[in-house]
């Protein structure tokens, strides 16, 4: 069930489309229709879309009548067809004269933007890429909108300017403007604000150039091969960019590392163990990749669609250690007879919680997730 947005926002946005029609004094409905008449009015679709709105819809009737009531037909985030009937309310004729084209432009918009959304996330399925929202919204309708975004199957990024900390290019040109680096905005930010989580808004390539390993790599590549250097050769500047960038750490550590086994000269483990750090990068390396560490930090690791991916990861061996600790026989067969033989002490589950870790520790992700549907019937990932 997707979650509507909380009654007093509902209500809100109701009241000022009220108010703004002047629904109140309706001058042909309260002098042409009698209170006490009753009907029954149906929301039949012209088009085909994706449902959203009909709480929003009931809450315009059941202002001017309290004992609205709602048949639905189809469900909120469900699909419907050309013709269909969506819904049927019941209540006085005066209310649904008085809220019917409120009721209606919440309706229409809610669907378009719920059918909107619907079409971009059919058009990735089975890519893993995630639609989200932005805050671009109608002023004093963005959590009916966002919410439209969920029906429609998107996913909301951050609600107002408050939930995370977003630098755009405006604030990149103020930030150099004072003199500041990417690095200083975000130490800024997380100073002023701890714990708040932190995103860096990238829409091409050359916002990288902050980033010194990968920036000088890039140059490289597009003086070897200018035509790459187009909008349409982006996917392989990256590629080329990122093979030359790897390999060059590779040959930095092993170089490094062989100088320091040279100087320390090691005769045992023992002997290894007693000095600094003899595997790493030059200092040149290390404080570049240090750099770029920071920056997928805050881009890639820490993004939205990372973070709900770790939660539902979490879901997934949670679930899974919690249903094979309670039905071993669930695992595969040899772990199976292994938590068997580990059952001695009924009162022990140790052993059997060893087991079922062993078990999961040695899953693919794409294995977990398989046995995470079978176990619990869930789809988390697509």
């Amino acid at each position: 069930m997707i979650q509507p947005p909380p009654e007093g926002v509902i209500r809100l946005a109701v009241e000022t489309a009220l108010a703004e029609d002047r629904a109140a004094e309706d001058v042909t409905t309260l002098a042409a229709v009698t209170p006490s008449l009753r009907g029954t009015a149906r929301f039949l679709a012209k088009q085909d879309g994706v449902l959203a709105g009909l709480p929003v819809a009931l809450e315009a009737f059941r202002v001017f009548d309290p004992t609205a009531g709602l048949a639905v037909h189809v469900q909120e985030g469900g699909r419907f067809a050309a013709r269909s009937i969506l819904a049927e309310v019941t209540c006085s004729v005066r209310a649904m004269l008085q809220a019917e084209r409120v009721a209606l432009n919440f309706l229409q918009r809610l669907c378009g933007t719920a059918t909107h959304t619907r079409a971009f996330v059919d058009a990735v399925a089975g890519t893993g890429a995630v639609i989200l929202d932005t805050r671009k919204t109608t002023p004093g309708l963005r959590d009916l909108e966002k919410y439209a975004v969920r029906c429609g199957g998107g996913t909301n990024h951050r609600r107002d300017l408050a939930a995370m900390a977003m630098i755009k290019d405006n604030h990149r040109e103020a930030l150099a403007r004072a003199e500041m680096s990417l690095a200083d905005g975000v130490a800024a930010i997380r100073q002023r604000t701890p714990g708040v989580a932190v995103e860096v808004e990238i829409d091409a390539l050359d916002q990288l150039e902050a980033v010194e390993l990968f920036e000088s790599f890039r140059r490289q590549v597009v003086r070897d091969h200018p035509t790459l250097g187009g909008a349409l050769q982006v996917r392989r500047l990256l590629y080329e960019t990122t093979r030359r960038m790897l390999s060059e750490q590779v040959h930095d550590v092993i170089h490094a590392s062989r100088s320091a086994l040279d100087l320390a000269l090691p005769t045992s483990v023992d002997s290894v163990r007693q000095q600094p750090t003899l595997i790493s990068f030059g200092p040149a390396m290390r404080r570049q990749s240090s750099q770029l560490k920071q920056f997928l930090l805050q881009n890639l690791y820490r993004h939205p669609q990372v973070s709900q991916t770790m939660v539902h990861a979490r879901r997934v061996i949670a679930d899974l250690f919690a249903c094979y600790l309670a039905e071993p026989g669930q695992m595969q067969a040899g772990f199976a007879s292994r938590s068997r033989a580990s059952s001695g002490d009924p009162g022990d589950r140790s052993q059997v919680a060893r087991v079922v870790a062993d078990y999961i520790a040695g899953m693919t992700d794409r294995f977990a997730a398989r046995e995470h549907e079978r176990v619990t019937g869930q789809r988390l990932f697509a």
